[in-house]
């Protein structure tokens, strides 16, 4: 669930003139007791609480329709999508509220920085069908890394 809530900092003092920042990956949100009242009913599946949703890091997908049997068999995608959204935000210093928000954003103030074929992993990476997204990470962070060594 990689969020801006779900990353720690530890700060590192290596002397008197410099401070690492270490981040540190967290999620106390599964870890929370929930009463169902009858209006709430929480799916639970085998990788976490699947009705627990922080917008827009994660799809955003209805129940019962064929979009969130893609979504949860795509869960390891979840992941970079989140990354893709975070790192956008990060680069544009701007909040994102919707998908296609980060995709504008991305278009507008993130490729002058970092590129078009950078900006085509980012939107590999929130594309809408979860088949689309990358599914390999270490391939993609390969591909990352050499695209943004002269960044």
């Amino acid at each position: 669930d990689i969020k801006p809530g779900n990353i720690l900092f530890d700060i590192v003092f290596e002397n008197e003139s410099e401070i690492i920042l270490l981040p540190i990956l967290c999620d106390f949100g599964a870890s929370k007791f929930f009463e169902d009242s009858g209006n709430l009913a929480f799916e639970r599946d085998k990788h976490t609480l699947v009705a627990l949703r922080t917008a827009p890091y994660r799809p955003e997908f209805n129940g019962g329709t064929e979009l969130e049997k893609k979504e949860l068999s795509n869960q390891n995608t979840w992941d970079i999508f989140a990354w893709a959204v975070l790192s956008i935000e990060l680069l544009a210093n701007e909040h994102i509220h919707t998908v296609d928000e980060a995709i504008a954003i991305l278009d507008e103030k993130v490729i002058p920085k970092v590129g078009a074929e950078v900006a085509a992993l980012f939107k590999s990476a929130l594309a809408k069908n979860p088949d689309e997204r990358p599914q390999d990470i270490a391939k993609f962070r390969h591909e990352f890394i050499e695209l943004t060594k002269e960044i």
